[in-house]
């Protein structure tokens, strides 16, 4: 018969282990009380930046990508990252790790504002504008810059439905700057691309295939523009 957990629970108390744990834990609290300021900065620190770049906000092309979970968890982790390098605000540090801390201090709070807008401004949402930043990274021909955008246009209706189950907007004039951005953007799509996959020499089927993933994408963000438009009717609505 296999003993029960109370059993075990008095075998692991009774074993060397268990008498050995509290000394443990107390040498390593002895240990860091021991540290200089700057010893137990670069311990504390060394232990955010190793979570922060295994954060989905880091490894994510796109802090738009996040989805709403994810978000959540990455703010979480922020706010307790930043109470922990605040805690050595009264400390003596090295010029040097003064400075490291601020600066990590300003990659926390830079991603922690981002994280809000992504769930209350709509307007930080734009496609358009992540492919006209794609197209203008590099000095080369337009049809090698379409090349480079041509896998990333699939990708917008699942971008905009992310937004909408991220957001949950509170500011009417955020959302109509929304729409005056997208009226924008729709434009680029309508004139911009479609006038520059007519002009490139590109064989039929390629430019057919393009042009189909260019529609789709046009018809996701006029998607988004509508519900845009409709948070801002509500929310005004409500303020009446």
């Amino acid at each position: 018969m296999a003993p029960t957990t109370p059993t075990r629970l008095r075998f692991f108390l009774n074993s060397p282990a268990w008498r050995c744990y509290p000394l443990v834990l107390f040498s390593l609290l002895f240990l860091f009380s021991a540290c200089t300021p700057d010893q137990q900065y670069q311990f504390a620190a060394g232990s955010i930046k190793k979570n922060w770049k295994k954060t989905a906000y880091t490894t994510k092309e796109w802090p738009e990508l996040l989805t709403a979970t994810e978000i959540n968890t990455t703010s979480l982790l922020i706010k307790e990252s930043i109470i922990n390098l605040n805690s050595f605000q009264g400390k003596s540090l090295s010029i040097k790790l003064r400075k490291d801390e601020a600066d990590l201090l300003n990659v926390l709070n830079e991603a922690a504002t981002t994280l809000k807008r992504l769930q209350k401004d709509p307007s930080f949402y734009d496609f358009s504008a992540r492919l006209q930043a794609k197209l203008g990274q590099a000095d080369a021909p337009m049809a090698q810059k379409l090349q480079t955008i041509s896998p990333l246009l699939p990708l917008a209706e699942t971008y905009y439905r992310q937004a909408k189950l991220n957001l949950h907007p509170t500011d009417p004039t955020l959302c109509s700057a929304a729409v005056e951005k997208h009226i924008q953007s729709v434009a680029f799509l309508d004139q911009n691309l479609a006038h520059a996959i007519a002009a490139v020499d590109w064989p039929n089927q390629a430019k057919a295939d393009f042009q189909k993933n260019l529609f789709q994408t046009k018809l996701a963000l006029k998607d988004y523009l509508a519900w845009c438009r409709s948070q801002a009717f509500e929310l005004q609505k409500r303020s009446q």
